[in-house]
This record gives C-alpha cells, sequence and structure tokens, in this order.
C-alpha cells in the first residue's frame, strides 16, 4: 500500500515540490523519514551535476523513476543503498544536454537479507543474504551491463540486440533473456551458474561454456570445471523464504544458518558435528525454532549470551 507521502515524495523528484514541503509535510513514520534523507542529500548534493535550481524535468524524470521504483522496499528491508557516481546529465547555458559517467548505485544484503529490485530495462534481480549489486540507473545504448557479489537470481528481460552481462570476481555470464541463479561470493569455493529458461555463456579463467536449460556449471578453486543436470531445485529455495538442508553435516548446516539469520553459532559439543540431516526451515520463524528442530535428531542444548548476539550448541 502507499505511504501518505508518496504523493509528496513523488513531487519533489518531479520538481513541483521543493526541499521546505518534504521538511513539512505532517508526521513522518521511521521507514518514510529514512526516504526523506535521502530526498534532502539529493537535494543539497546537487544529483544531477552541473544543474542548479530548479533542477530540470529530465533529471528530476532519472531520479523520480528510480526512488519511487525502490524507496517503499528499501524502507521495508535492511538492504542498504550507496550513491556510487553522480548522474550523468547536465545542461549547457546554450541548453545543450551534456553526457558524463553513468550513475551508479550499489545495494547490499547483510546476512539474513534478501532483496528484490526491478532493473532500468525490467530484469528482476533477487539478491540473496551476504550479497550485493552495482548496477546503473539506466543503461547506456547498446549495453547492459551488472557487477554482482554473492547470490542472485536474475530474471533478465529479453533483448537480443542488447546482451546483459553480470561480472564477478570469479566469472562472467552473457544472456540475451532467460533466466538464472548464479553465485559468486568472493570467499567460496564453487563458482555456480544454474540455468531455468533461455540460454547463457559462462565465461571462467578463459574457458566458455553454454548452458542448457536445466544445467548447472560449476567452476572449482583447483581449477576444474564440472558441467552438470540439475535433480534438486530445492537449493533454489531461498527466493520463497526456504532454507533447504539435503544430507548436510551439523557444523555445515551452522554455517547456513549463520548466513541466512545472521547469527553468530558456534558448536561446543563436537561429538554432533557429523550428524547428517535433510530438511526445510522456515527462514521467517527464525534460527531458535530451526535448531530445535535439529534437536529432534540429536543430542545437543542450547545456550545464548547475555546479548543474545551468540548462540552456543552444547
Amino acid at each position: 500500500m502507499a505511504s501518505a507521502h508518496d504523493h509528496t515524495i513523488g513531487s519533489f523528484f518531479k520538481g513541483t515540490e521543493d526541499e521546505h514541503g518534504i521538511d513539512t509535510a505532517g508526521t513522518w513514520n521511521t521507514d518514510d523519514l529514512y526516504i526523506r534523507r535521502i530526498a534532502q542529500t539529493a537535494a543539497s548534493s546537487k544529483v544531477c551535476s552541473g544543474v542548479t535550481a530548479p533542477v530540470t524535468a529530465e533529471c528530476h524524470d532519472l531520479w523520480s523513476e528510480f526512488f519511487l521504483c525502490f524507496y517503499r522496499h528499501i524502507a521495508s528491508t535492511s538492504a542498504i543503498i550507496c550513491l556510487l557516481e553522480k548522474p550523468c546529465r547536465s545542461i549547457a547555458p546554450d541548453g545543450q544536454v551534456g553526457q558524463s559517467a553513468l550513475a551508479y548505485n550499489k545495494i547490499e544484503v547483510p546476512q539474513g537479507g534478501e532483496y528484490t529490485l526491478v532493473l532500468n530495462d525490467g530484469t528482476k534481480v533477487h539478491l540473496n543474504s551476504m550479497s550485493s549489486l552495482r548496477f546503473p540507473l539506466t543503461f547506456e545504448a547498446g549495453k547492459r551491463e551488472v557487477e554482482l557479489a554473492g547470490e542472485a537470481y536474475f530474471e533478465v528481460s529479453a533483448n537480443k540486440n542488447k546482451p546483459f552481462y553480470v561480472h564477478t570476481s570469479k566469472g562472467e555470464i552473457k544472456v540475451l533473456g532467460t533466466h538464472f541463479n548464479l553465485e559468486a561470493y568472493s570467499n567460496a569455493d564453487v563458482f555456480k551458474t544454474s540455468l531455468f529458461e533461455g540460454k547463457v555463456r559462462v565465461r571462467v579463467k578463459g574457458n566458455n561454456i553454454y548452458l542448457k536449460p536445466d544445467q548447472m556449471v560449476c567452476y572449482h578453486k583447483n581449477g576444474k570445471i564440472h558441467l552438470e543436470t540439475i535433480h534438486d531445485y530445492d537449493q533454489f529455495r531461498w527466493r520463497e523464504g526456504l532454507i533447504c538442508i539435503k544430507s548436510a553435516k551439523l557444523k555445515d548446516i551452522m554455517k547456513t544458518f549463520t548466513k541466512y539469520f545472521g547469527d553468530s553459532i558456534v558448536i561446543q559439543n563436537k561429538e554432533v558435528e557429523h550428524y547428517k540431516y535433510t530438511g526445510k526451515f522456515r527462514q521467517s520463524r527464525g534460527v531458535i525454532n530451526a535448531l530445535r528442530l535439529l534437536q529432534k535428531d540429536a543430542p545437543f542444548t542450547i545456550e545464548q549470551d547475555e546479548d543474545k548476539q551468540i548462540i552456543y550448541i552444547k
């Protein structure tokens, strides 16, 4: 449901409301206060480089499109947005529109979080816990490129004349229009790309691998490349808020729980480290609920420190 202040914020970015109007638009709740700060920062930093107030309609439209699409999602999650560069448009004295560096944003999702956004071309991106995406506010002609660290599920808007590239520290993905999952955590031993629809090219260390639907390619830290057919789709259900475990040791499950719940877990009972489990856990129910379910099959107890920041398995 739209906020009571959607109209005020929208008017600001369209140029029909000034910063004073943002400040005096009644009582702001916590979420909207965050967006008000964005609006004030945008105004004070002259986000459209080279343009003095009143800012041009073209520049306002650029920011209006971005903020009105995303501000409600930002406020309701713990994702962080960082403006990396100023927008590209400026107006010269003769009225000509100038072009400089693209305006980029970066979304970072902390432990235990998830985030979904729609890019300028209509591509939908689901970001997993401990992941980040750097992307331009608008894509250049003939070019769509983003940078990913972590894991994301992409639903790429089809455009055969404008390929979509995902750059990571471990490899590059080229697509035209497709659905795929990409796992590229910098500290992981494996770089994985899984395809569900369409066609992608995975490029790692000079090797080009073309995937068909229901195929996954894994590039291992030791340089080995493994292509396989996907049989277990539960591993991709993190987008539904489900943590799916299949024949995993307790010590590895605790690493997964830390990733999704954000809690630090210490196993002091070494006898249960190698217990294996298969099952599904609803992330919304919390880490303690998940541990209680595991307790039914293994002899351990749960304790927390005074600040409830660390969980001990005893």
